[in-house]
């Protein structure tokens, strides 16, 4: 739909162009409401659109009556599986208030944010993605040399963990490539697209760091995700530089050769927030990235091109913070890896 595909791109420069220190002036409050209202306008189009599409799946479907969980192959989409679990709670004699969950309107509100998430907050990241990656030749060499050891030795056998269809590599677990998921991470961490985390505390007041601060009941906090990723308290080697490397460990197995393993995640690592709060599209996001960033980097070698713009600019590993962080506008020389 190019209305929507409009819609979308107008929305994306919204974001980033809007600088979240002007909410701050009052003497840029009219230019901001404009936007904001803009904005507004765009997104319920898109609702809109969403809307119309869900009722015409839905009645494709019989209103989920033909979708059988238990015949894993008739569940093919996300709207499958919500329109299931809908069916399922009405056969049960519930009555699905806005509120409730597989309710239409949760679904569509289900359905917004994985369609505004995928097309801004992932696009973004994907831009970050490039750039770190084509300011590393060392990562996209260990990526590729990963990618291609693996599938030297591949079978049928090991479908589970990945697939190939039409000379597209489908990652099915990510744990199976340590390096290459530790660069998803690490871009993860210093891209930090949605640079602020608001969140609003328990009904009561919050006592934290043994006392030092209260935060009254039901406020809001927004946490400050960019310091946060970037804090040398939990990123002690050079928390501002690309080092997948952070992410994993050396060890010795019981015959003394040494094995890399995938370091622990801590409560510091935020890019989805964190416990019951956190993205839904957590583990989307993760597979969109790592089946973009295999493919891509096993075929081509990626350089990266500084514009004018952004070389006269603050560091370009900044970026530009508006309401979400993208990196500045870049070109990027893209050749074909010889070996494929």
């Amino acid at each position: 739909n190019c209305a929507v595909k409009h819609q979308i791109r107008s929305i994306t420069q919204m974001l980033s162009s809007m600088n979240i220190v002007d909410f701050t002036k009052l003497t840029k409050l009219d230019l901001i409401m404009g936007k904001v209202n803009e904005g507004g306008k765009q997104l319920n189009e898109i609702y809109a659109f969403l809307l119309s599409s869900f009722k015409a799946y839905k009645s494709s479907t019989g209103s989920g009556e033909s979708i059988n969980l238990e015949d894993t192959e008739s569940i093919r989409t996300f709207a499958d599986y919500v329109l299931w679990k809908q069916q399922e709670k009405l056969k049960k004699g519930q009555r699905l208030s806005a509120a409730d969950c597989y309710s239409n309107e949760d679904i569509l509100v289900q359905f917004f944010t994985l369609f505004m998430a995928g097309a801004v907050t992932l696009g973004f990241t994907t831009m970050w993605a490039f750039y770190y990656l084509a300011n590393s030749k060392t990562a996209q060499e260990k990526i590729a040399n990963e990618i291609n050891s693996f599938l030297d030795s591949y079978d049928n056998s090991q479908q589970s963990i990945l697939s190939v269809e039409d000379d597209i590599l489908v990652v099915k677990q990510r744990d199976a490539f340590k390096y290459t998921n530790a660069c998803v991470d690490e871009i993860l961490r210093l891209s930090s697209t949605q640079a602020t985390l608001p969140r609003s505390t328990a009904s009561h007041d919050v006592s934290i760091d043994n006392g030092s601060y209260l935060l009254p009941g039901d406020t809001t906090v927004v946490v400050n995700l960019f310091a946060v990723h970037r804090d040398p308290k939990f990123y002690p080697d050079e928390p501002n530089e690309f080092k997948p490397e952070r992410w994993l460990n050396n060890e010795n197995d019981a015959s003394g050769n040494v094995v890399v393993t995938t370091r622990q995640r801590n409560d510091s690592f935020l890019p989805f927030g964190l416990a019951p709060r956190t993205c839904f599209g957590d583990t989307l996001s993760k597979n969109v990235l790592m089946c973009l960033i295999v493919n891509l980097v096993r075929k081509y070698d990626l350089d990266y091109i500084q514009s004018e713009a952004s070389a006269s600019t603050m560091s370009s590993s900044l970026g530009k913070l508006g309401a979400m962080r993208r990196p500045y506008f870049y070109n990027l020389r893209i050749k074909s890896r010889k070996n494929n």
